[in-house]
């Protein structure tokens, strides 16, 4: 596990959307907590938001350069659409025990992908 550091990662939306066809409510309730499942699939490009909060997941596990279970990093949106990663659980520890405080996260979507970009330190 690294101090902290810079993540990125770009997934294929349709990737995404095709995981939730083949395997429904199994992938869906392994990967995303029920806050982001409601914002999410509640919206008209449901694959898109989905998509955005996976790369940002993955983005986190990379900028610290350890895996985490899917559902202690969570992606909630402020009013203003600016978007936050919280953290739960042994992911949560992890920062605290190597003093680790400030996490920004961007997401963006283009086309056919999604991306996002987190910055823990």
């Amino acid at each position: 596990m690294s101090n902290g550091g810079i993540g990125i990662d770009l997934v294929r939306i349709s990737r995404v959307g095709s995981a939730v066809e083949r395997l429904g409510h199994r992938f869906l309730s392994r990967v995303f907590t029920e806050g982001e499942l409601r914002d999410c699939l509640s919206r008209k490009e449901k694959h898109r938001s989905l998509a955005a909060r996976f790369a940002a997941k993955e983005a986190f596990m990379k900028a610290m350069g350890a895996p985490f279970p899917w559902k202690e990093m969570e992606i909630t949106l402020a009013q203003s659409g600016q978007p936050s990663l919280i953290i739960h659980g042994k992911a949560r520890g992890a920062l605290e025990e190597l003093g680790l405080r400030d996490i920004r996260v961007s997401l963006t979507h283009e086309g056919e992908y999604a991306a996002a970009v987190v910055m823990v330190g």
